[in-house]
């Protein structure tokens, strides 16, 4: 993936309730996710809603990169517990 120069970060704080962290983006061409917390884990999903365990699981202090197939269906997370920080670039075209 050659760098953008478009992008959008920012934060999403998760509970155990699934939630849009960013909706679908047809021009989204990377995507950099990061579990701030230290030890509670997180799953993301794309375009359906996030179950815990299923999909892309971060477990504390992981990060994902995606920038070969990059999904631009909505970005929907979920916390195990607690309430952990997911943090985001969404690289654009």
């Amino acid at each position: 993936m050659a760098l953008s120069k478009n992008s959008n970060s920012g934060n999403s704080t998760l509970s155990t309730a699934t939630s849009e962290v960013l909706p679908a983006n047809g021009g989204r061409v990377g995507l950099a996710l990061t579990n701030t917390d230290a030890s509670i884990v997180m799953s993301v999903s794309f375009g359906e809603d996030a179950v815990a365990t299923e999909g892309i699981v971060l477990g504390g202090g992981d990060t994902v990169v995606l920038d070969n197939v990059v999904p631009t269906q909505a970005v929907n997370a979920i916390a195990a517990s607690g309430t952990p920080v997911l943090a985001y670039t969404e690289f654009l075209a």
